[in-house]
């Protein structure tokens, strides 16, 4: 996503564009805030396999944060979101909150048919998993499939 593209797109000049918002973290935090742009709930699988269904998420959602334009959009995102608190309990409810919800759902079905879980309550195992993804997207942690699978392991019992 460039400013030059949104401008295109809306038949203006880009200067408008900066004059209305100020930034380009700014048209994306409204985008996203207003619906007309959706980073999409990928929900965790149920196979049966907690750590494998865990894994899958973790890499579907780092295949979105490598994906063309994936980081560019998350930062833009991180950046708009330290515009104070009132912003950053907005972004909590429209980006934080439903990725944590979808992996608190799993552990609450793996827990209701006796799965082996974490020791940590699923909101802490969320807040984990989903705080890594906001640390990998910053750049400041890998993402490869190694990386990913420490970390679920860093969080699952160990397997029998």
């Amino acid at each position: 996503m460039t400013i030059d593209r949104v401008a295109a797109r809306a038949g203006v000049g880009k200067q408008l564009i900066y004059r209305v918002w100020g930034s380009k973290a700014e048209v994306v935090a409204q985008a996203v805030l207003q619906g007309t742009f959706s980073l999409g709930v990928v929900p965790v699988p149920e196979t049966g396999d907690l750590r494998v269904d865990l894994e899958f998420w973790l890499t579907a959602r780092a295949e979105a944060i490598l994906a063309p334009g994936g980081r560019s959009v998350a930062r833009a995102l991180a950046a708009a979101s330290a515009g104070g608190p009132d912003r950053r309990e907005l972004f909590d409810e429209v980006l934080t909150h439903p990725a944590g919800a979808v992996v608190v759902a799993r552990l609450e079905r793996a827990v209701a048919v006796g799965e082996p879980v974490p020791p940590a309550p699923p909101e802490v195992v969320a807040d984990l998993l989903t705080g890594y993804l906001s640390l990998a997207t910053l750049g400041a942690a890998p993402l490869d499939p190694e990386r990913l699978r420490a970390v679920v392991d860093a969080v699952l019992p160990a397997p029998r």
